[in-house]
């Protein structure tokens, strides 16, 4: 869209990522590839950058105090859903994330699971339509 094509890539990453992680990215991949616009970039640049961020390695090397947290607890029991995160009382209904009584230390741990039990539901419920 028109809104993404005019802000350069550095700033479209902190939209996904802490600024310093996306800083450290940047000065690794090297040039001044984030000071380009989306709509400078060509796709081969944008490819290239993808599997460069796949493969970038990070570790976590602790986390914030509950006090910092936005979330860490509550939601529906996950006892109420299958591995899938498919809900045993309504088949067909998929909750992910947050919305479950999944508990975590503050510091991404709540991300990551909202991101796995997402991509965990959604090839499951693809699969499930192609049934």
């Amino acid at each position: 869209d028109a809104y993404h094509v005019s802000r350069k890539l550095f700033d479209i990453l902190v939209g996904f990522m802490p600024e310093r992680l996306v800083s450290a990215v940047f000065a690794a991949y090297g040039g001044d590839t984030g000071k380009l616009l989306m709509s400078e970039a060509p796709e081969t640049l944008l490819k290239e950058l993808s599997a460069f961020l796949k493969a970038f390695p990070y570790t976590a090397d602790g986390y914030r105090s509950a006090e910092e947290a936005q979330v860490m607890s509550g939601g529906a029991l996950l006892s109420d859903f299958t591995d899938d995160f498919e809900s045993r009382l309504l088949p067909g209904l998929f909750v992910t994330g947050e919305l479950l009584d999944m508990t975590g230390k503050c510091g991404g741990l709540n991300l990551h699971f909202a991101w796995g039990s997402g991509l965990k539901a959604g090839e499951k419920a693809a699969l499930d339509c192609l049934k």
